[in-house]
């Protein structure tokens, strides 16, 4: 089991609840940890941290001219450094610029975790690039219309490349995914995040199911291809209810999947925090899961989302006028997050991580050559060469 003697720290940007739920599954398993907020995302201002660090309000951590963030940041990582044996970082950041500390952590003896959750290490251009060169393209390939929403800059390029090789040559220990580690080079763990339980129990599937999408970016989420599927549903007669959720805190969302049937996460490779989040409702997700991208043998109840309106409806269908289906994959996908995804599943997993006995990915063999094909200049390309 975890050493609960070691004092742990979960710190970073909370992009998708991770600090908050991380932090009270190490706490309710019985370890000393505190939590340090950087910045908040807008759909998560309510979370509620474990033994939140008290920070002096001149500093403003939250909010405020990013000059006072850095200085107290600068000058907390001092005491941090005396107080804490183990670090967990969310979301690529961390104490000092540049990401030095990860360096003066591991010569410390610290043990160093990074959690990466999607474009704090993913390269949006690129990495569409990568999955359609690895027949992905059906997952998260993107009209040309989508694809130029994201055209980054070489400002975008940079800072995921180093995020990503500053973390690799520091030595820590890295969770992400494929789907997002668009440089990588070392070897990762899977990214699992703990998600509080939403009911109790299973729960009994409505005689009218209602079908739940709630995307943050309706081009990423695939919102185009749920709107279509759901229209051609409802020509066909077919009876069910629909709702879509945007720009609502996360506890709103919470309260509609206690009572919601089926959830439409995102098209992609592997769970995300919206469809873990269905799973703990009880809830029969369409989601993320291609399990062998992923470096893995872990098959999950998820019904496969791909950016196909035809192929997203055939399922829906399935679900909807099959009442036995319909409550069986709920069955399946609550005792699949209550194994995977709860915060006693977390806790386990995180001792697996810490004891080098969590299961490793290794890199696509031909990444490199992937990269070097698709990078989108001189620039790219020569950083990709010298330093991948």
């Amino acid at each position: 089991m975890i050493d609960k003697s070691k004092k742990i720290i979960v710190c970073g940007y909370e992009i998708a609840n991770n600090i908050a739920t991380i932090t009270e599954a190490l706490a309710t398993a019985g370890c000393r940890v505190d939590s340090l907020v950087f910045g908040v995302n807008k759909f998560y201002q309510e979370s509620k941290y474990t033994s939140v660090i008290q920070i002096p309000r001149y500093f403003q951590i939250k909010g405020g001219p990013r000059i006072y963030r850095s200085i107290f940041l600068f000058l907390y990582f001092f005491k941090a450094m005396r107080t804490y044996e183990v670090f967990i970082f969310v979301w690529g950041k961390t104490f000092l610029p540049l990401s030095l500390d990860l360096f003066l952590l591991k010569a410390l003896g610290k043990e160093v975790v990074v959690f990466n959750c999607g474009d704090d290490v993913r390269y949006r251009w690129i990495q569409t690039k990568v999955n359609e060169s690895l027949g992905l393209k059906e997952f998260t390939g993107w009209d040309e219309t989508s694809k130029s929403t994201y055209l980054e800059n070489s400002s975008s390029f940079i800072k995921t490349f180093f995020t990503q090789k500053i973390e690799e040559l520091s030595g820590c220990k890295i969770v992400s995914m494929r789907n997002q580690a668009t440089f990588q080079k070392a070897q990762m763990y899977l990214f699992r995040f703990s998600t509080p339980k939403v009911v109790d129990n299973p729960k009994t599937t409505n005689d009218i199911p209602l079908i739940v999408h709630a995307p943050s970016d309706r081009i990423v989420k695939g919102t185009k291809e749920v709107l279509e599927a759901i229209d051609s549903l409802r020509d066909e007669g077919l009876e069910f209810e629909f709702e879509l959720i945007e720009n609502q805190v996360n506890s709103y969302v919470l309260t509609k999947l206690k009572s919601a049937d089926i959830v439409i996460d995102q098209p992609s490779t592997w769970i995300a925090r919206f469809a873990a989040e269905g799973m703990a409702a009880g809830c029969a997700v369409i989601g993320g899961n291609n399990p062998q991208f992923e470096g893995i043998d872990d098959e999950s109840p998820v019904i496969p989302f791909i950016r196909d309106p035809h192929d997203l409806a055939s399922k829906l269908r399935d679900l909807i006028s099959n009442r036995d289906k319909r409550q069986l994959v709920m069955d399946e996908s609550y005792f699949y997050w209550e194994q995977h995804y709860s915060p006693k599943a977390f806790a386990n997993y995180f001792n697996a991580i810490l004891s080098g006995t969590a299961k490793i990915i290794d890199p696509v063999q031909s990444h490199k050559e992937i990269l070097l094909m698709n990078s989108r200049n001189i620039f790219q390309n020569i950083l990709i060469r010298a330093l991948y």
